[in-house]
């Protein structure tokens, strides 16, 4: 699928999905916020993107206040080192997504996904490595 600036929250829902997916308490609460809030806007920079997000004040927060998830890569047509994102939690909630392009690639006015991955051995993802981080 193609992704263009006018259909842009579909893609930020497709990489929020794969950001948080996995069988661990942390997990199903940032879900759960993501299913409750909503994207309040997007920066675009030229080299990547930043969104923003509103959770409402009653759902459940993460017992680690601040950390962030950063294991997703994206091969993308037109960008030889794809896509990188972080999401950052502050305050035991979704605060923001990242989606970067790696050295000077400009970001494509089209997003067309070839592959999505994990940075972990083998391209899977590793809960154990990631909830590691988090504890750094």
């Amino acid at each position: 699928m193609i992704y263009q600036k006018n259909n842009f929250n579909n893609l930020i829902k497709l990489i929020m999905e794969k950001l948080l997916e996995g069988e661990e308490t942390t997990l199903e609460i940032l879900r759960e916020q993501f299913k409750n809030g909503k994207i309040s806007e997007t920066e675009f920079t030229g080299y990547g993107f930043f969104s923003s997000f509103v959770i409402p004040d009653d759902v459940s927060r993460t017992k680690k206040e601040s950390f962030q998830i950063d294991d997703l890569h994206v091969d993308v047509k037109k960008l030889s080192n794809g896509i990188g994102f972080v999401l950052f939690i502050k305050n035991g909630i979704i605060n923001q997504l990242e989606g970067f392009t790696y050295g000077d690639e400009e970001c494509p006015e089209n997003i067309e996904i070839t592959n999505i991955s994990y940075i972990y051995q083998d391209k899977k993802r590793d809960l154990n490595e990631l909830i590691k981080n988090w504890e750094k």
